[in-house]
């Protein structure tokens, strides 16, 4: 039987997996953000997410996965559940979220201490925190669907062969920093306020000071995902611009070349050999014939110097210099 730690042996290294991740050499722009990320988290909630939790949630997650997950290691998503709340519903963009974030950023997500993943243990410490409070579920499922909007636009980027922008590869973990930013806020949202409105989550700038989520500091973490949101739009005309551009240069050049061959086989000389029985078979039986003997008075002429021959008719001045020549 497999043994698993207890809740007093997971806290005891809590500590020591937040102090990992900021003690380690932070060799990239993204574990410097997550990193920041952990230490604010610590701050507003009083917890770590440390590196044994973390592993409890598989590379390549489904919703399938965390569901299950959750269900044995969360009393909280019992209860979210037992009030009939569609947890799988919300918890949907989050997951993808998380893969696209492992799809993009590949060895560093896994490298990382802890990874994207942490999102996934954030969730089910809320859910645990709240204890099925349905104005928090609100606030999630708003989120969800904002988050959802976001990555059906980016995804575009997906659906391609070509790999996404580092630019793009930002805003993923942008994402995951201001999500768990605002997971954090929810965690500490004391059990006394759960009455307080949080349904209007994600309404316009003049609403959203009325909501409990028009604190500043989650105000700031909202802000920013739209920024996000928006500068993904901005991205997405950037580049299409460029590779329109692009094409359409490649287009020119084509276009160049192919007038170049047909300038060029325009001003080529005739082929005489082609048209060598066209000549032959227009000729009318027993006309021009002194063009083509051997040794006539023709040929001498033709070979003599400043010699002049009156030719008239359109057929014979068409086929006349094939002859010549």
């Amino acid at each position: 039987m497999t043994e698993h730690p207890g809740t007093p042996s997971i806290l005891a290294r809590a500590a020591i997996s937040i102090a990992s991740a900021i003690a380690r050499p932070v060799t990239n722009d993204f574990e410097k953000l997550w990193v920041k990320a952990l230490v604010s988290y610590k701050e507003q909630t009083g917890r770590n997410l440390y590196q044994v939790q973390v592993a409890q949630f598989p590379d390549h997650p489904s919703v399938d996965n965390i569901v299950s997950i959750l269900e044995t290691k969360s009393k909280g998503f019992k209860a979210f559940r037992e009030k009939d709340k569609n947890i799988r519903k919300v918890l949907k963009p989050f997951v993808r979220l998380v893969e696209m974030f492992n799809d993009t950023v590949g060895d560093m997500a896994s490298a990382s201490v802890p990874g994207g993943k942490a999102i996934f243990v954030a969730f089910g410490v809320l859910l645990e925190a709240t204890k099925g409070v349905t104005e928090v579920y609100d606030a999630l499922e708003e989120l969800s669907e904002k988050l959802q909007d976001a990555l059906t636009r980016i995804e575009l980027h997906f659906n391609t062969d070509s790999k996404p922008s580092s630019r793009l590869r930002d805003i993923f973990i942008e994402m995951l920093v201001q999500v768990l930013h605002v997971f954090g806020f929810l965690i500490k949202y004391p059990e006394s306020k759960a009455k307080k409105t949080l349904h209007v989550f994600w309404q316009r700038s003049k609403d959203l000071g009325k909501s409990l989520l028009g604190e500043k500091e989650v105000q700031e973490a909202l802000q920013k995902l739209d920024k996000l949101t928006n500068r993904e739009a901005l991205m997405e005309i950037a580049e299409i611009h460029n590779k329109v551009h692009d094409t359409g240069i490649k287009v020119d050049n084509i276009v160049v070349m192919q007038l170049d061959e047909q300038s060029k086989k325009w001003l080529s000389p005739p082929d005489v050999y082609q048209h060598h029985n066209t000549i032959y078979k227009a000729q009318y039986k027993g006309t021009g014939t002194w063009l083509f003997k051997p040794n006539s008075k023709f040929s001498q002429w033709k070979e003599g110097k400043n010699s002049v021959l009156w030719i008239h008719g359109k057929r014979v001045l068409f086929t006349f210099p094939y002859v010549l020549f």
